[in-house]
């Protein structure tokens, strides 16, 4: 027989395979011999050339907005097919360390392709007209994409129609090129979870610092549009999820009206708050979203709250520039949110302040929130702030929870080809499937505690008793008539808008809880962590027009001047780093990011990460006061980082604050401790609070003193929001004597200091 050699020179064919090897053009295209700077990103490159965006047929897309997009397809420099596949290519470049995109839409070139046939025959159905977005996996489009919340648990299931959102995109002529990334959930399963972590979409990162807290719950939807991966995107917000992501990506965000943009074929948590915004990288461009997608929807009764309240012909109309700003009157509610705030922002915020002033704005200094001692809690984000007060007829919570078990029973309903039902369904499968969805605490870093969220909101079996009504009504007044309202009516005067800063996230969550609308616009970046903040502009029902004008007024001037307070190209700090959950940064202060908040978090041990960096937060009174929920800090020597925690039994540790030279600790007194009096006049008077002083003494030499108001149950001391957690493990040795203030004897006269146990905790 033949050898096979034999056969092939007989046949001729091994001729043609020499002469095909010794010129194959096709073998050399996939060669890439320029690997930089486009496809991968170069050592030693810093800044925004690590990953620099390719041109789209000549036209700089990175940054170009959609005006200019559509001048670019008007003119037929690029069809919108093709500049799908230049997004595309982007996405193909930055996805493996963004993660923003967790599913692709498989038709997106056909529909691209189909508006183009549409802009040929002369029909441009508007400016959206064949421009790609993402929504988060929480909005639902019935096609050959699933929406899941991020969740295996609704892998496979078949929604029965678009959501309304989604489907007004389609008619504005709008590409739904994919799901965005978020927090599974929309971060309502867990108390102590990673923010943009999802069991099916992995962690999502932020291209300004890969390390640390993208924001979210809608992360994806911001780091998509900040990174330039879509123009514009859709999200949801229940307390804090559209501004969250939007001011920590650097980009514009609109979280509407509760009713301006419907609900249906959204996964719900609560039909009190919930709502639909828009991401853009303008203000223009995130106008134009959501003059799509407001209106009245049948499917949503909400909606029909929008009647004769909305401007005909859409808020686009509304955009202008920085001659507007003359005479307007906004409002700064400094007690109430801003002497909080981070004071180094604070002083940068300041620098833009006074740029809108000198621009012809006022700004009136104490427009405060009447009730903002009671509602606001300085130490962050807390949902669940009247129960730590010993109040839950006073708490967000109380109702969300309630409303989260009714509403996902009837969203469920309606799904085809899925086992899951209800709560108890989804609650049963994250047990099952521990391993990935993190069913039980301790098991996937991720979710620290487990699914502890769901179970409370199990636990409420729906029933809308009257702690629930009494909750709605209360976070309702004093958020909104006694709230919002009363500070934008100032002496009579009635303001334009008031002036927050969403980093200090009660700022945001009050507007949550009234339903009113918030714009944010970037406005600087921290240089030490490189993680960016904003300037949010909020006002009262339904008035989005005037949010609008005047937040591109603002824009407009920062744009026009050369401050540095506006949005920038992000510096990809630590793409190379893939801890899971990220590290914490200064606005996330260590406690549970949901619910109750109760918890621990270490975080700081990473160089140049945003928690190395950034300065650990003075105390709201001053240095070296004692309040109710601040330390003194000290020096902090991280040698000592390898030995046990030791606390006393009758005192809980909820969590301890970490940076490379300073800490911070929390201790919470068992049951047996006194409530504080509700602020309230009108509430019962409760028994008044032991003041304690504690000291902590370390093995390593020096104490710290920490000064609280023990509250029993009550006394959690919640954080902002969108808490992570450090991957590792680090244990601080303390023994803790109590006693009450300005007393010589450290000892409780009835407790045991050498009774005491070790407690160690893993992060991640």
């Amino acid at each position: 027989m033949p050898s096979f050699a034999s056969w092939l020179l007989t046949s001729g064919l091994a001729a043609v395979a020499s002469a095909i090897t010794a010129n194959d053009s096709l073998v050399a295209q996939q060669i890439d011999t320029q690997p930089f700077p486009y496809d991968f990103p170069q050592l030693g490159v810093n800044g925004s050339d690590l990953f620099p965006m390719r041109d789209c047929h000549g036209f700089t897309l990175e940054e170009a907005s959609i005006d200019e997009i559509q001048a670019q397809l008007k003119a037929g420099r690029f069809t919108g097919s093709q500049l799908l596949q230049c997004y595309l290519e982007r996405i193909y470049q930055v996805q493996p360390y963004t993660n923003a995109v967790l599913q692709f839409n498989p038709d997106a070139m056909a529909i691209a392709e189909a508006l183009d046939a549409e802009r040929k025959q002369g029909t441009v159905r508007g400016p959206l007209h064949g421009i790609p977005f993402l929504v988060k996996d929480n909005i639902a489009s019935k096609d050959k994409m699933e929406t899941t919340a991020g969740s295996w648990a609704l892998v496979g299931s078949v929604v029965p129609r678009d959501s309304h959102v989604v489907h007004r995109l389609r008619q504005a002529g709008a590409v739904l090129l994919g799901k965005a990334t978020l927090s599974e959930w929309a971060d309502m399963r867990s108390n102590d979870y990673s923010e943009g972590y999802s069991g099916r979409g992995g962690q999502c990162r932020n291209p300004y610092n890969f390390t640390v807290n993208p924001g979210g719950s809608s992360s994806g939807s911001g780091v998509a549009v900040t990174s330039n991966q879509v123009p514009f995107a859709l999200g949801t917000e229940t307390d804090g999820s559209v501004i969250n992501p939007a001011e920590r990506s650097n980009v514009v965000g609109i979280k509407p009206t509760v009713g301006l943009t419907s609900r249906a074929g959204v996964i719900p948590e609560s039909l009190h708050q919930d709502t639909v915004g828009t991401f853009g990288k303008t203000v223009r461009d995130a106008a134009y979203a959501l003059d799509a997608i407001y209106g009245i929807d049948p499917r949503d009764n909400e909606t029909y709250a929008q009647q004769g309240k909305t401007p005909a012909g859409g808020y686009a109309q509304f955009l202008t520039n920085q001659t507007a700003l003359k005479g307007a009157v906004f409002g700064l509610p400094w007690l109430s949110f801003w002497q909080y705030n981070d004071a180094a922002q604070n002083a940068q915020l300041m620098e833009l302040l006074a740029l809108i002033e000198a621009a012809g704005a006022t700004i009136i200094n104490g427009t405060e929130l009447p009730h903002y001692k009671e509602i606001v809690d300085p130490s962050g984000w807390n949902w669940d702030y009247g129960t730590t007060r010993g109040y839950p007829n006073q708490s967000e919570y109380s109702y969300v929870k309630v409303d989260f078990y009714n509403n996902i029973r009837d969203y469920l309903a309606e799904l085809n080809n899925t086992n899951m039902r209800s709560l108890e369904d989804l609650v049963q499968y994250n047990l099952d499937n521990a391993g990935s969805e993190g069913g039980v605490p301790g098991v996937n870093p991720a979710f620290a505690s487990g699914q502890d969220g769901f179970l409370a909101s199990l636990a409420t079996k729906g029933e809308m008793n009257e702690t629930y009504w009494q909750a709605l009504e209360y976070c309702h007044r004093t958020s909104r008539e006694e709230g919002i309202d009363a500070a934008l009516h100032y002496q009579g005067r009635n303001l334009t808008a008031l002036l927050v800063p969403p980093d200090f996230a009660p700022s945001i969550e009050i507007a949550a809880q009234a339903g009113y609308p918030v714009v944010t616009l970037p406005a600087g970046i921290n240089k030490d962590s490189h993680m960016p903040y904003g300037l949010a502009l909020m006002g009262t029902a339904f008035s989005e027009a005037t949010l609008i004008k005047y937040a591109s007024a603002i824009e407009d001037l920062q744009l026009s001047s050369n401050t540095p307070w506006k949005r920038s190209l992000a510096t990809w700090s630590g793409y190379l780093e893939r801890n899971i959950p990220p590290a914490l940064g200064r606005d996330t202060v260590p406690v549970t990011a949901r619910a109750r908040r109760a918890g621990m978090m270490v975080s700081g041990n990473s160089a140049g990460t945003e928690s190395a960096n950034e300065a650990f937060p003075a105390s709201p009174r001053g240095p070296g006061e004692c309040t109710d929920r601040m330390v003194e800090t000290c020096p902090f020597r991280p040698a000592c980082q390898d030995t046990p925690l030791r606390v006393r039994p009758d005192f809980i540790l909820k969590y301890i604050w970490i940076r490379p030279s300073r800490m911070a600790v929390y201790l919470r007194q068992r049951p047996q401790a006194v409530r504080v009096p509700s602020r309230r006049p009108a509430m019962p008077s409760r028994a008044h609070p032991v003041p304690l002083a504690v000291n902590l003494v370390t093995r390593c030499g020096f104490a710290v003193k920490l000064c609280a108001n023990f509250r029993g149950l009550a006394l959690v001391i919640p954080s902002p929001r969108n808490t992570m957690y450090s991957p590792n493990t680090l244990d601080v040795p303390f023994e803790v004597n109590l006693a009450p203030a300005g007393s010589s004897n450290h000892r409780p006269p009835s407790r045991n200091v050498s009774d005491s146990s070790s407690l160690t905790w893993r992060m991640g």
